[in-house]
This record gives C-alpha cells, structure tokens and sequence, in this order.
C-alpha cells in the first residue's frame, strides 16, 4: 500500500491462510473438531454502491463463490462463513445472492421498536448486538430484548466477550506502549527531581522571594504537565480498543487532559480559563470522563462524553488563535441562517 512498505492481504489471500490452517492441522484446533470460520463484515455497503456504482456485497459473494465456499454446502468443511454488517441493505442484498448466515449487527437493542425483530427475521439469521444489550452487568442478568430474538426464530451473537478479567492489560503489555510507558515514567522521575530540588535550594539575593515564588510555581506547572502528557502517551495506544472497550483509553485520557488543565491554571488567572463557555463544557467533560471510566457507566455514555470532551478540545484551540472565537460565531451564525 502506498509506496509498498506495508501491505494489506487481499480476501483471497485470508480465505487461503484460513482453509491451509485447516487442513494443516486437521481440524483439530477446536474441542468440536470443526474447521477454523471466517465472521466477513459488509462496511460502507451504501457508500460504494452510490458513489462507485459498486456492489460489495457482489463483490464478496463472487470471490468466495470463485474460492468455491458459496454457500453453507461448500463452506461448512472448508472455510465456515457468516455474512455481517451493520447495514440491513447489505443484509438484504447477500440474501438474494446467497444462503450463508447473516448477522445484522445493532448498538442499543433496547432503543428499537418492537416491530424491529419480526423485520429483521426476514433478512438475517443472527442479530449481533453489544454486550451491554444482550447482558445486564448490574443484576447480571440476560437482557429481556435477547427472549424477543429468540422468539422471531434468530439467534443472538454478542460483541465483545474477553476470556479473562486481565484482557486489557494483556492486550496493553503486548504493544509498544509498555515500553513507552515505563521509559515516560522514568524520565518523569528525573525531571521531577531536579524541579524540586531547585524549588528548595534557588535563593536570589537580590529579588528574593519572588524569584523563589516564579520556581515554584513553574515548577508545579512541569509537575503537572508532564504528568499528564505521560498519562496521554499511554492512553494513545488504548484508542485503538476504543469501540471494544472505551474506559481504559477515557480514563487515562480525561485524566491527563486534567492534570494538563490543572498545569496551565498554575500560569494562568482562572478567571482568564474559565471566562470561554467552551473551558466550563470542557472541564464538565473530563470530570464525568473520569466518573465513567473509574465506575463504568455505559458504553455508548462514555463513548457519549468522550465525543463532547474532543469537541470542547477543539473548540477552545480555535477561540485561543486570533480571531479564532469571532470566526468560530460568524460561522456557526452563518450556518443557521442557512
């Protein structure tokens, strides 16, 4: 891809990995001794065939019709496959091509109407929800919404289970950020140490204690910013997990935000912070970030405040450059008049 430092495997090329697993091991990697299968997920299925004229879904039932696993017949001692996406269209589409499972993918089973389940029986064998629709973590129980798949004859397929209480951190300790992690906290120390010990030992003759006031309050800047920036490095590498598991990543995001903010009052009059409505909806923000991601909340309420906190961010960095908050009004004045 690009300039061909790095590439990408085509479908072809997974399908070939997939069945060569198989057959290379005999079927034995699972206790039932059923062959490795494939989940495909359907993306952007509108986007292409309005602006490209193209068919993904086409697109997809003909290269596996070509590998010859076109249907559940061909596929089921080969390479098992299930149709998915988030898009009912692409649902429809793959079902008059094929008789492969579906599953229709939905976040938020509890905001749907009760005619949703006979609709969607029609069009796909499987209803793929987030955990949180298909599990009451508080009474830990199943959520009613599951009885009413089950009654329209569907199965119900649930994203995204972890087999252990320690997944996130495995999936942290096997990146890089482990490495940065430990190398920031490190360099934090030293420059830590050498701030206070010049905040206890720098004494001017001449100016006193306002020189030794200076110190120490750019010294509880450094404090706090390079606090929170080591808190943001390593929140990076947990966006990547943001849609399996967002309270890593908001947690330790809100909070360095937070310390970064603190950081900044140090040097400046808080009347001069919070004088822009925009700091208050941010501030608000990275409070309720952390209460989410300390105590869970919910899923799409994280996501929810994660998505109001980047836009404060983004709000405020533009009312900082000159002319920034003047334009940002004309624009938004603009926009409502038309």
């Amino acid at each position: 891809m690009f300039d061909g430092l790095f590439t990408y495997p085509t479908l072809w090329e997974v399908l070939t990995q997939v069945k060569d697993f198989n057959n290379r091991t005999a079927n034995q990697r699972n206790p039932n001794k059923k062959p490795v299968g494939i989940l495909l997920e359907i993306k952007d299925y509108e986007y292409h065939l309005e602006y490209a004229g193209v068919s993904i879904v086409q697109l997809v039932i003909n290269e596996l019709s070509k590998f010859g696993i076109g249907t559940i017949k061909d596929c089921k001692n080969v390479v098992p496959i299930v149709i998915m996406s988030f898009d009912m269209n692409a649902i429809k589409a793959t079902r008059e091509l094929t008789d492969l499972p579906r599953v229709f993918l939905i976040s938020g089973l509890q905001n749907q109407p009760s005619a949703f389940y006979a609709e969607a029986t029609k069009y796909a064998n499987i209803i793929g929800a987030d955990l949180a629709s298909v599990w009451n973590s508080k009474t830990q129980t199943i959520q009613p919404e599951v009885k009413l798949i089950k009654d329209n004859q569907m199965m119900v397929y649930a994203w995204t289970f972890q087999d252990d209480a320690n997944g996130t951190q495995k999936m942290f300790n096997a990146t890089i950020a482990k490495d940065i992690y430990y190398q920031a906290v490190k360099m934090n120390i030293h420059v830590c140490l050498i701030i206070l010990k010049l905040m206890n030992n720098y004494q001017d003759e001449e100016s006193g204690f306002k020189i030794q006031e200076k110190i120490y309050t750019w010294g509880r800047f450094l404090l706090f910013f390079l606090t929170g920036l080591i808190l943001l490095i390593v929140s990076f590498p947990f966006s990547g997990f943001l849609l399996v598991n967002p309270y890593p990543f908001v947690l330790l995001f809100s909070l360095g935000s937070l310390l970064i903010l603190i950081a900044i009052i140090q040097v400046t009059e808080y009347k001069t912070i919070f004088s822009q409505a925009g700091t208050v909806i941010y501030f608000i923000a990275l409070l309720s970030g952390l209460y989410t991601g300390v105590f869970k909340i919910g899923y799409l309420t994280t996501l929810g405040i994660m998505i109001v906190q980047i836009l404060a961010l983004l709000y405020l960095m533009a009312a900082l450059l000159p002319g920034g908050q003047a334009g940002l009004k004309n624009y938004i004045l603009s926009k409502i008049k038309t």
